[in-house]
């Protein structure tokens, strides 16, 4: 894993759920599941909440009962970096689905969300490579899915594409936030369409996106928030339209083929190492608006 994903997945990092008490965390088998390489594989509960687990597996059916308690929860990044996994079954008692909580399931290739589901946190299959559909059940009051693409149910909030999807990914205009870490990895995406419903896009949601050479932000856009646009490493050039009065750290960080940026308005205020790692020619159409990010780079060309 590369420096700049590496930072982008210490901000979707996993605060709690596998450091619990060790006397109230036990390790029970998944039941209906193989192991990889014959390890062997075991869930950790803590009540009735799956908060980690010991081994590697390729296929994973999550039993509704465990311990005579009903599992409704999987906690943040619980089931993360199992590398093997390749196909998993969540139980209908299922009700909660946190951060990370697949992350970097590399070989994960399909997942569907139960109809009980009610709450999903950031970046839930975030960088999970081999995936192409994320899938829900329509008889879920709180999420759906369009395309194998996770949106709440009214599809204002976009907030996973499979980082296996390709070609060209079309934003339905029903948008009007793009979660964190929404397109996070997705390698093989070659443009992003993204509509003037969009009012917020979150942090790191396009980190990774190798393949995007150029990206039209929506006029509605405010802000750019942190790590955005964090290592999408064939990025050449983008415009910030006018609106923007805010981008936030490194929100084109290690863009390093970023040659052209635009400020359709004042150059707006900005965090820290915004281009780091890049050496844009920025064009802006007036000298207001200057903040000391801007004092590095090579090339500023002003408008009169």
């Amino acid at each position: 894993m590369t420096k700049f994903i590496a930072i982008a997945i210490l901000l979707w990092s996993i605060s709690s759920c596998s450091k619990n008490n060790s006397s109230e965390q036990t390790p029970e088998p998944a039941k209906n599941s193989s192991s990889a390489n014959g390890s062997k594989f075991r869930l950790i509960v803590n009540n009735n909440v799956i908060v980690g687990h010991e081994g590697n597996i390729t296929s994973l059916t999550i039993p509704s009962t465990l311990k005579e308690k009903n599992i409704q929860a999987i906690a943040d990044g619980a089931l993360s970096k199992n590398r093997s996994l390749q196909s998993v079954a969540l139980p209908p008692t299922l009700e909660l689905i946190g951060r990370a909580a697949f992350s970097e399931c590399e070989s994960l290739k399909s997942i569907s969300i139960p109809s009980n589901v009610r709450f999903i946190g950031k970046a839930p299959f975030a960088a999970c490579g081999s995936l192409k559909e994320i899938k829900v059940s329509p008889d879920n009051s709180k999420f759906s899915d369009i395309d194998g693409v996770l949106f709440d149910k009214k599809f204002e909030t976009l907030i996973q594409v499979p980082a296996g999807k390709s070609g060209n990914y079309i934003i339905v205009d029903t948008v009007n936030l793009i979660d964190e870490s929404a397109f996070a990895e997705c390698i093989r995406l070659e443009s992003i369409v993204i509509p003037d419903t969009v009012t917020k896009i979150s942090k790191t949601a396009f980190a990774g996106c190798k393949g995007i050479k150029e990206i039209e932000l929506p006029n509605s856009l405010k802000s750019i928030s942190q790590g955005t646009f964090l290592g999408c490493s064939n990025l050449r050039k983008i415009t910030i339209p006018e609106r923007v009065t805010a981008i936030e750290d490194g929100a084109f960080a290690h863009c390093s083929n970023l040659v052209s940026v635009t400020f359709k308005g004042s150059p707006p205020l900005t965090g820290k190492a915004v281009f780091m790692g890049s050496e844009p020619t920025v064009y802006v159409p007036a000298k207001k608006g200057w903040s000391e990010s801007y004092m590095n780079l090579k090339t500023v060309i002003i408008n009169n």
